[in-house]
């Protein structure tokens, strides 16, 4: 049989596998977004070198990035990132609520044996 503490201990250890995920995730989603920056600035730069007459300004260079199939996979990972960071967050903040009810529950469970 498990005692309290143990519960109490496997909660905590759930709480911060949790957090790490989170963590995890939502570097990977700014890495991302960082990188999508660069990545533009990467296919501009190779448009105007392909085609100089045709990506002489940084609206034809950037529109021509925009819609570079690197660029496309770019933002189909971050969207994917997105979605795992915030689930992670989501996962965390249950397990809070979870506490927090279990909390509540204790608290009344005391003030019933003080009435007694």
């Amino acid at each position: 049989m498990t005692t309290w503490e143990e519960k109490i201990e496997r909660r905590f250890q759930h709480l911060d596998e949790l957090a790490i995920q989170y963590a995890e995730a939502k570097a990977e989603m700014n890495y991302l977004d960082d990188f999508r920056h660069s990545k533009i600035a990467i296919l501009m730069a190779e448009a105007e070198t392909r085609n100089p007459e045709k990506f002489s300004s940084a609206v034809s260079q950037e529109r021509e990035a925009r819609r570079h199939p690197e660029y496309m996979e770019l933002l189909k990972g971050r969207k994917a990132a997105t979605e795992k960071a915030e689930y992670a967050l989501w996962k965390l903040r249950n397990a809070h609520k979870r506490i927090d009810m279990w909390q509540t529950r204790q608290a009344d469970e005391r003030a019933k044996l003080t009435k007694r």
